[in-house]
């Protein structure tokens, strides 16, 4: 008997009659989907880390419609298997889009709302978050049952009609600039220690 065993290439077919080989294969396998895991951890710690500088080079109405169409972009080559170094860089990818994202859209809309109406938003803002990610660990592993390639591209198709559908909203948006950097050091003169 043979099952098809998830790798850097998905395209193995191993047999699981319990030889060592077929066990090497799944940890080979295992260790691979927990690298990718990895790069996209890796791309939403880099995103977190230069979202400030990433929000200074464009607008975010701008930016925001780019991250989306980046994770959209993303789920398609997910689902495209040319092995571990491309997987890699396409879920590295959308890692960096969504840590931009989630850490300068509620800042920028707290920033336009009145100080009483802040609590409620950040509630709303990140249940929204909280439901998606419930959503598509619900909706993701009968998806799969279709093909890895088949949910990759059913997810980037959702993705591109909710992009798509968003885009004139974030257009249409007054989101306030984002603050200028300040000193991480104070730089203020002081008088000499006493002796």
């Amino acid at each position: 008997r043979t099952k098809r065993l998830p790798s850097a290439s998905t395209s193995s077919t191993l047999s699981t009659a319990g030889s060592p080989v077929a066990a090497s294969s799944r940890t080979t396998a295992s260790v691979a989907l927990k690298s990718l895991a990895a790069a996209n951890f890796a791309g939403y710690f880099c995103g977190a880390l230069l979202s400030g500088a990433v929000a200074r080079s464009a607008p975010l109405k701008l930016l925001v419609p780019l991250g989306f169409l980046a994770c959209t972009l993303a789920s398609v080559a997910s689902g495209i298997d040319l092995g571990f170094a491309w997987l890699a860089v396409w879920r590295f990818v959308p890692g960096f889009a969504g840590a931009v994202i989630m850490v300068l859209v509620p800042v920028a809309i707290l920033a336009g709302l009145p100080p009483g109406r802040r609590p409620r938003a950040v509630g709303l803002i990140f249940t929204g978050i909280g439901v998606g990610i419930a959503r598509e660990g619900i909706l993701v592993p009968w998806l799969a049952g279709l093909g890895v390639a088949v949910a990759w591209w059913i997810l980037a198709a959702a993705a591109l009609a909710l992009t798509l559908a968003t885009w004139p909203v974030w257009a249409g948006l007054a989101l306030p600039a984002p603050a200028p950097p300040r000193a991480s050091i104070r730089t203020e003169e002081r008088s000499p220690p006493r002796r």
